[in-house]
């Protein structure tokens, strides 16, 4: 009996001891995996800001391709901002890769028409586009195309920030 009196406290010590670990240890992990989560949300805010960012930017890049290709301005030697927004979409919001890349044929398209307005200008040795040239413009409508697909991953990405911003 006097070993068992003596093994008693020294087992509650034991216990106390590891209930403590136990719980110190998984307090750990928790706040560990919440730190993660909040870093992790951080990034995907920054980069859908730099997505959104992006597709503004493609606004004013497409301003400078329409004035090189049909005014003679100087070159536009600035990579496409659709580039930009396609691999922010794949490597960060797979589900707006659908409408980056719907977004890029769009642009891609819009720039191919104005590169063969340019090409019809230079066989004409022209300097500025014709009303021909605008009217091929209207009729094909290929700004409006690229308008259709920003605001719709605008509003995708509008979506995924409030998503983001809610947890």
């Amino acid at each position: 009996m006097d070993i068992a009196t003596n093994i008693w406290p020294l087992l509650q010590v034991i216990i106390g001891g590891t209930i403590a670990s136990i719980g110190g240890w998984t307090v750990a992990v928790v706040n560990q995996r919440m730190t993660r989560k909040h870093e992790q949300l951080i990034v995907e805010r920054e980069k859908l800001e730099n997505l959104v960012s992006a597709i503004f930017d493609l606004e004013l890049w497409l301003k400078k391709e329409e004035n090189c290709y049909l005014f003679s301005h100087p070159e536009n030697l600035e990579p496409s901002p659709a580039a930009r927004i396609t691999t922010i979409a794949v490597l960060y919001f797979p589900d707006m890769e659908p409408a980056a890349a719907q977004l890029m044929v769009a642009t891609d398209n819009h720039r191919s028409l104005l590169m063969d307005i340019r090409l019809d200008m230079n066989t004409k040795n022209l300097q500025k586009a014709t009303p021909d040239h605008v009217a091929i413009l209207a009729k094909e409508n290929t700004i409006a195309t690229v308008n259709a697909a920003r605001q719709k991953l605008l509003i995708h990405a509008k979506t995924k920030m409030k998503e983001l911003l809610s947890t």
